[in-house]
């Protein structure tokens, strides 16, 4: 994965604040991870499910 993707999805960048609208919103993390082409564990590590409760 690109240094890219890891910064886009940080919660200070727009699309990374999108990203976890859209989990919070019950769109699955695999459809997520294919969105912004990165992997689920990226997203487990940004997005813990303990913190989305």
């Amino acid at each position: 994965m690109s240094s890219c993707a890891i910064q886009i999805l940080t919660s200070s960048h727009p699309l990374g604040a999108q990203a976890g609208r859209l989990i919070r919103a019950g769109v699955p993390r695999q459809q997520v991870a294919i969105i912004y082409d990165v992997g689920l564990s990226t997203l487990h590590r940004k997005f813990p499910a303990s913190k989305l409760a």
